[in-house]
């Protein structure tokens, strides 16, 4: 340590000496340079300092002081953000353009160019954050809130109408109902609803391929074309599946049963023009498979088809079933049977929906309301509940509790540690009825404008613990 002074304030520079060597990817060992890192702390009236640039540091004191050093909040990039750091209890900014244009830079080749492979040169940095759209993307801009009536996070991501490309494409949802239909049962723990036009997605897919490298672009979509004709010349990929598909995914989980070791049963829910002949697609891709991958099993469930066969495990282990059926203008894909047959029954009316859940609209409103093409909702408090049972009867488990996983890395840095579960003892976890009143639910949405995508998440505050 050594003791600096900026603009007559006192700091403690400490000195942290780099390793002597390193270990570089190919395993051999290579010197680092060898200039110390400092990091300078101080105290400036009642502002604690802490950074590793001395001329950074000078300009916030500067600052402070009242001199005339352009803030950030002058700043044009700045201004499309500043508006989540009012009234905020935490605030992210930051300049996403100056930062990926750096990265770029760091990661470009400036030796000799990549050599061709089997899909031609390896495409450049610039070229994959181009078309992934991350090059366009201005600023981000992060908060929460936290109130009486509950906690509120917000991420704003600017990127300009006109440059959204890529990823950024697939994510401008269109303003369509987002709501739980009447089919998604009350007990649902977990719920989303993404109104994406699949086929634009696809395209938009395909096409970050073809830009990021011509040849594996013109190699996948060769692929897409040429699938299953080598059994049946006519069988046409893109025009039974892929020309099918619709604008609307919707997913639900439902809490683990005792029976399932703590894997919680889920469908999802595929929009379709014509459901039946999406099904009878998914049954000819599984023909034109080998016999010993796939074994597609049919039968008749209230007037319905349930086609089944099962996906072998890539890494040896248990292999995964795959049941699906075609109702309601939608194909239900599951590996629990009894939530496709659960789905068939629906229509039936019987079941209690989850947009008949008390609070829910009232908390949907906070994010922006069900109609801007994405809108999610997870039963807090039923999947906590979850969490605490599978950490109590498996201590590995304790990972799949929120939070916990964020102390992995802190605690597992001191030698001998291991991991989280040998600083916590989870048999030693209270009966979870004597903290449910601490959880309640949570609902999120995405709303989309000319110059930004902007994610809010809303967590009502439990009715035990409302003033």
């Amino acid at each position: 340590m050594r003791s600096d002074k900026i603009r007559d304030v006192e700091f403690t520079t400490y000195i942290l000496p780099p390793d002597e060597k390193a270990v570089d990817a190919a395993g051999s060992e290579k010197s680092k340079p060898k200039k110390p890192k400092e990091l300078l702390i101080g105290l400036s009236d009642t502002l604690l300092v802490l950074s590793d640039s001395p001329k950074d540091v000078e300009k916030v004191l500067a600052l402070q002081s009242g001199s005339s050093v352009p803030p950030l909040a002058d700043q044009a990039n700045y201004a499309a953000n500043a508006p989540l750091a009012r009234d905020a209890g935490a605030f992210l900014w930051a300049d996403v353009k100056t930062i990926v244009s750096a990265f770029a830079k760091a990661l470009s080749p400036e030796e000799k160019p990549a050599q061709a492979g089997l899909f031609g040169a390896a495409p450049s940095i610039d070229k994959v954050l181009s078309a992934l759209g991350l090059a366009n993307v201005q600023t981000i801009g992060a908060n929460y809130r936290d109130s009486n009536e509950g906690l509120t996070a917000n991420v704003a991501i600017n990127v300009p109408e006109a440059g959204r490309k890529g990823l950024f494409k697939i994510l401008s949802f269109d303003q369509k109902d987002s709501s739980p239909p009447p089919f998604v049962p009350a007990d649902a723990v977990k719920f989303s609803r993404s109104r994406i036009d699949l086929q634009k997605a696809w395209t938009a897919i395909e096409n970050v391929l073809l830009e990021i490298s011509p040849p594996l672009g013109g190699s996948f979509k060769m692929i897409l074309d040429l699938a299953g004709k080598d059994k049946d010349p006519n069988f046409d990929l893109r025009k039974v599946l892929l020309a099918n598909l619709g604008d609307d995914i919707i997913s639900y989980e439902k809490a683990p049963r005792a029976t399932d070791e703590g894997n919680a049963p889920s469908l999802v829910l595929i929009g379709a023009k014509n459901a039946d002949q999406m099904a009878s697609s998914l049954k000819a891709i599984t023909s034109i498979m080998p016999p010993s991958m796939a074994k597609y099993e049919e039968r008749d469930f209230l007037g319905r088809k349930i086609s089944s066969f099962t996906w072998p495990s890539m890494t040896g282990g248990k292999s995964t079933p795959v049941v699906y059926s075609a109702s309601g203008g939608y194909v239900a894909i599951s590996s629990d049977v009894s939530l496709v047959e659960e789905y068939l029954r629906s229509n039936e009316g019987k079941a209690k929906s989850l947009r008949e859940v008390a609070g829910l609209n009232e908390a949907a409103q906070k994010v922006g309301g069900m109609n801007n093409g994405f809108f999610s909702y997870e039963n807090q408090n039923e999947s906590m509940r979850a969490s605490f049972e599978a950490a109590k009867k498996d201590p590995s488990k304790l990972m799949s509790i929120p939070g916990t996983g964020q102390l992995a890395g802190p605690l597992a840095t001191a030698k001998g540690t291991g991991s989280v579960t040998n600083w916590m003892d989870a048999s030693l976890l209270p009966p979870y009825d004597r903290v449910s009143k601490y959880f309640d639910k949570a609902v999120s949405a995405v709303t989309v404008s000319p110059n930004a995508i902007t994610f809010k998440v809303f967590a009502p505050t439990p009715p035990a613990l409302r003033k």
